[in-house]
């Protein structure tokens, strides 16, 4: 084998000699070719086979990206190897060609008509995008799809935009492809590893080769399992006569459309999220309307502009709002997400409806709705369609709530200790009434949404009465235990605290104090929209070193950092870092306190030139602190 090695690190044509070690050019089956990775701190550089380029390798050792226009051979029975597993390779291909890949570890995007051809069993370990055109996967086998199971079992295959397609098999190869099974890479879910199908907007395809013609995969796919996602955004519809089942771990996400089945199957643990998507190439909001009827063991999710559903759902899973735990294969929580919409007509007895503050429950039918509702919150509203508001009346009786109105009756059961007179019936502007907690009442387990992450347990609570120094503050929960935690509050003026773990604390309203604990921690403010603002704590007096991110820090939001020394302490400040999708300012500080105490605070979506912050030092009760407050 011969071996060829990429002279420097800076992008060039792969068929200019210069840019090799060697002096000449890889184009042979037998070379052995590695583009080492960029010099430290340097920038990422591309190497082109240019349109019109033919070349040939046994393998590529990709640290860097790949822009193949022209036509690159692996040789026959070669690993046909592409990228690292560890590594961050991209490859990308506009019109180009690739023979007998193998495993590639790339990020793949494509643009214009792409091909992949050959006898190699192609295996993309990372993931696929078609940007534009039509990429197509057209070998002999396909290295993660078991054909005689039907099962796709690893990769993410993203169709980027509207009218994009990308093809699994082909007469080239011959290979038919029959996806009636979606399941992750490994046994049990494990995190970073799932399998994904992505369309991102009204035409875009994932189809597959049925020996005579392309189909669409969803015109074949059954089942969702295991760390398994179909994703569809931007308003693209999901159509298939299947019945359609999502299995323990899996998950289907939509954004805005229909989804239309010939039966929709939850099992326990499976996954369906309508309004929001934010695990695509971009993100996507808008109302979904599922069509046909739902058995719904799992737990059904409305975000944002949420879920309609026109047709009868049964089982005995949860219908919620606002999701908060972790997804199957991905390690980080989500952040707690924005209220939500969902719209029901015939929901049965096993239905549990569990409310998470600031969202709307929509009962078309409401003489139909038998299901339970759960963690009803002062900032919640039910919708009572078809029953007038004008002479309703109401009662409360062993934990069901009887509204009558012209001549319409419902009956909600909460199973709370509520009375006749914690409730207010107003018109919801047209035919319908809505329902909520007369001002002042707590609701019962419901101001506090507490999910424990590391158990994926929900434990829902009133919190207590705030008694402490701050005369704005009205309730109060302390996390006691040490597993990670989502904390979300459904009232405003309250004080949360979170204990060691990472955890995501989320306030909605008012003004608030939110305390992270000594954990890495996601912290969401409120809009501010009230006139209120908040205030984050930062703990750096046990020695440890922590990353948190702040969303939503607006005008007049205070970040304090306890136990900085004002004269031995050290700050500065880098834009654009951060976890993905939340990158931004980000506050690095020295405590200087000698504990070795240092902190990484992100302000999510804003810039040190955009925002204007002022800092200031001094003690209270005997503590140092570093006060970050944002004057614009």
């Amino acid at each position: 084998m011969a071996s060829f090695n990429w002279a420097k690190g800076v992008s060039g044509d792969w068929n200019v000699p210069a840019n090799w070690l060697e002096g000449s050019v890889p184009n042979d089956p037998t070379a052995d070719v590695r583009l080492a990775p960029p010099a430290a701190g340097g920038p990422d550089y591309t190497v082109k086979i240019a349109a019109g380029a033919s070349d040939a390798v046994h393998s590529l050792d990709l640290n860097s990206s790949l822009e193949v226009d022209g036509t690159l051979t692996f040789a026959p029975g070669s690993t046909g190897a592409l990228g690292y597993e560890t590594g961050n390779s991209v490859l990308t291909m506009n019109n180009g060609t690739i023979v007998n890949a193998g495993l590639i570890f790339a990020s793949i995007r494509t643009t214009g008509n792409v091909l992949f051809t050959g006898s190699n069993p192609i295996y993309v370990a990372w993931e696929l995008q078609a940007l534009s055109g039509a990429a197509t996967i057209d070998t002999t086998s396909i290295g993660q799809y078991n054909a005689a199971q039907h099962i796709l079992f690893d990769g993410i295959f993203d169709v980027v935009g509207a009218s994009q397609t990308i093809n699994l098999g082909g007469k080239l190869g011959g290979l038919s492809v029959d996806v009636e099974t979606m399941t992750g890479p490994k046994p049990a879910v494990t995190q970073n590893y799932w399998t994904q199908l992505i369309y991102e907007g009204p035409g875009s395809q994932i189809n597959e080769w049925n020996g005579t013609k392309y189909v669409p995969v969803e015109s074949t796919l059954k089942l969702i399992e295991n760390s398994a996602y179909v994703t569809v955004t931007n308003g693209r519809d999901y159509t298939t006569t299947n019945g359609l089942t999502i299995g323990k771990d899996g998950v289907f996400e939509q954004a805005g459309g229909t989804l239309s089945t010939g039966g929709l199957t939850l099992l326990g643990g499976g996954l369906l999220v309508g309004g929001v998507s934010t695990t695509g190439n971009t993100g996507s909001t808008g109302r979904v309307t599922v069509n046909g009827a739902v058995i719904n063991d799992g737990q059904i999710v409305a975000e944002g502009p949420g879920l309609v559903f026109r047709n009868t759902v049964s089982g005995v899973g949860e219908m919620t709002f606002d999701r908060t735990g972790p997804l199957p294969g991905f390690g980080t929580p989500v952040v707690p997400a924005v209220p939500g919409t969902l719209e029901v007509g015939n929901v049965g007895s096993g239905q549990t409806v569990t409310m998470m503050a600031y969202d709307t429950l929509i009962l078309d039918s409401p003489a139909n709705f038998a299901g339970t509702i759960a963690d009803f919150a002062a900032t919640d509203t039910i919708d009572l369609a078809n029953v007038a508001s004008a002479g309703a009346s109401l009662a409360f009786t062993g934990g069901t709530l009887h509204v009558t109105g012209g001549g319409t009756a419902a009956n909600l059961y909460f199973g709370k200790p509520y009375q006749a007179g914690d409730f207010t019936l107003s018109s919801d502007g047209g035919a319908g009434t809505l329902v909520t907690l007369t001002p002042g009442v707590i609701g019962a387990g419901a101001n506090f949404r507490i999910l424990d992450t590391t158990t994926n347990t929900p434990a829902p609570s009133d919190g207590q009465a705030y008694t402490g120094p701050v005369s704005y503050l009205q309730q109060q929960y302390a996390w006691a235990g040490s597993d990670k935690v989502n904390i979300t509050a459904a009232i405003p003026n309250v004080f949360l605290k979170s204990g060691p773990g990472d955890d995501a604390l989320a306030v909605n309203s008012g003004s608030n104090v939110v305390d992270g604990g000594s954990g890495s921690n996601f912290l969401v403010g409120a809009s501010g929209a009230d006139g209120g603002s908040d205030t984050f704590f930062v703990d750096g007096r046990g020695g440890q070193s922590t990353w948190d991110t702040l969303v939503n820090f607006h005008a007049g939001d205070q970040l304090t950092l306890w136990g900085f020394d004002g004269a031995a302490g050290t700050t500065s400040w880098v834009d654009n870092q951060g976890a993905a999708g939340y990158q931004g300012a980000t506050l690095h500080a020295d405590f200087g306190n000698g504990s070795g105490a240092s902190a990484l605070v992100t302000f999510a979506a804003l810039t040190t030139t955009g925002a204007q912050f002022v800092t200031s030092t001094g003690t209270a009760g005997g503590l140092a602190y570093l006060a970050v407050t944002r004057t614009a």
